[in-house]
């Protein structure tokens, strides 16, 4: 972590992103796979050049292809009060965002480019959106699904059980897991790059 901590005195934003990858993929090698794992994660919430991103995802999806990733049991419970797990969407892949009802870039998200992303893939069988809200005030979270319309499968989680299970350090997080169950993207792209990539 002393190498990571290192990075906040690097004053070019370029010369710190460079750092950030290098020392990232450096990390497996020098330290345990969780504790490799939290330091990637972290570089990927602060790197702000695409290219260095997309390669750091790239990385990180290789090494998460090469282990038995399967997710973790949860308890997340909906908008109804029924309890989900999320084993309960196996078979299809699953697009996960964690957020709360302060976190206003996760609200922007939502009013400006999920619409066009539920448009998008409103067909797709195969996928399952889940929104997990990390917060316990349930009626402000009900009345910001309404609000912002925000679809898919709404359920409730806590910043304590989700926080170290998936290493969701800072929200807006999006994460994919694929048919099988297994995490493929602990720090997918948001929404409105996914509409750009595609």
């Amino acid at each position: 972590w002393i190498d990571y901590r290192k990075s906040s005195k690097i004053a070019d934003e370029f010369i710190r992103d460079w750092y950030l990858t290098s020392i990232s993929i450096d990390a497996f090698k020098n330290y345990d796979f969780t504790e490799a794992q939290n330091v990637l994660e972290k570089s990927l919430a602060d790197i702000k050049d695409p290219q260095f991103k997309r390669l750091l995802r790239g990385f990180r999806d290789q090494v998460i292809s090469t282990l038995d990733n399967k997710i973790p049991k949860v308890k997340l419970i909906s908008i109804d009060g029924k309890e989900y797990g999320f084993d309960s969407f196996e078979g299809k892949v699953i697009y996960v965002t964690f957020w709360a009802t302060s976190c206003a870039p996760c609200l922007k998200e939502f009013e400006l480019h999920r619409p066009a992303f539920n448009a998008r893939f409103a067909n797709d069988s195969d996928l399952a959106v889940v929104n997990v809200c990390l917060d316990a005030d349930i009626s402000t979270w009900r009345k910001l699904i309404d609000k912002y319309g925000i679809s898919g499968v709404n359920v409730r989680g806590t910043y304590e059980e989700i926080s170290p299970k998936f290493q969701v350090h800072s929200i807006p997080r999006y994460m994919i897991v694929d048919k099988k169950g297994k995490i493929r993207e602990y720090s997918a792209a948001s929404s409105k790059d996914l509409l750009n990539d595609n």
